[in-house]
């Protein structure tokens, strides 16, 4: 592929992840555009590119990747102006094309499905890399470049997903949520929550490997009430997790009152 310059718009998580490894696989990153001076400068330093806060994307860009959370997308796109005519992209699972202001005249997305946090080390090249764009010219440049850093791009619509990133939602951040919610109720008995480590990564496998309607347990699933009563009264010390866990506890009873009707 013809060498591309790329300047990243944002200095978060997904900033620095794709732009670290973008440079790894052999890509050039020219600018980090933020407001946020020490993070631009930190991605900069660690990409060879430089870090600047002015809005003024410079001419010798082929690529801009605004990497910014959601609701700043529109926004920063506003505040942008270009010396050249370059691929404009974001990276938001839940935004679809439309953002786009007219002057920007070939557009897309970079949706990587996965969670970042600074610092900590993923295989970017095992996740998944949803892209859309305005045009198959586009598309195809859009594809190239999300190929250099995962063997796993498929192209999708803004629909879809939305429907992708709700989902996500689901499966990763409620998951963590509910993660949160048990160390937080076994802080109470003084133990440790690393113990729950090969509980959770059974869980998920059997999850994926038989469905998690099939590989569902506990008492919910069995609608065990007594042993249900007695852990709303073991959670007296937080209304909010008592009510957490009646919420789930009764999603889970309607699932298997379904599974029944249909088996």
């Amino acid at each position: 592929m013809k060498e591309l310059t790329i300047t990243f718009v944002g200095s978060g998580n997904v900033a620095d992840a794709l732009a670290r490894e973008m440079v790894r696989n052999g890509l050039k990153v020219n600018y980090i555009i933020s407001r946020n001076k020490f993070a631009s400068s930190e991605i900069a330093l660690a990409t060879g590119s430089i870090a600047s806060d002015s809005f003024m994307v410079p001419a010798d860009t082929d690529l801009v990747i605004v990497a910014v959370s959601d609701n700043a997308i529109r926004e920063v796109l506003t505040k942008l102006s270009f010396k050249g005519e370059p691929i404009v992209v974001h990276t938001s699972g839940s935004t679809d094309l439309s953002v786009f202001p007219k002057s920007v005249k070939r557009y897309g997305v970079i949706y990587p499905l996965q969670t970042f946090t600074r610092g900590r080390t993923i295989s970017i090249g095992d996740i998944n890399i949803f892209t859309e764009a305005s045009d198959e010219t586009t598309h195809e440049l859009i594809d190239r470049v999300a190929q250099s850093i995962s063997a796993h791009v498929h192209r999708i619509s803004s629909t879809d997903r939305k429907i992708l990133h709700l989902s996500a939602v689901f499966v990763s951040n409620f998951v963590n949520h509910m993660l949160l919610a048990g160390f937080e109720t076994s802080s109470r008995g003084r133990i440790d929550p690393a113990v729950f480590e090969p509980l959770v990564r059974e869980t998920i496998a059997k999850a994926f490997d038989l469905g998690p309607s099939i590989a569902q347990t506990g008492p919910a699933a069995r609608n065990d009430t007594q042993t249900i009563k007695k852990h709303i009264e073991l959670l007296s010390f937080s209304d909010d997790l008592k009510n957490l866990y009646r919420m789930v506890s009764d999603s889970i009873i309607k699932q298997a009152e379904k599974k029944k009707t249909k088996g």
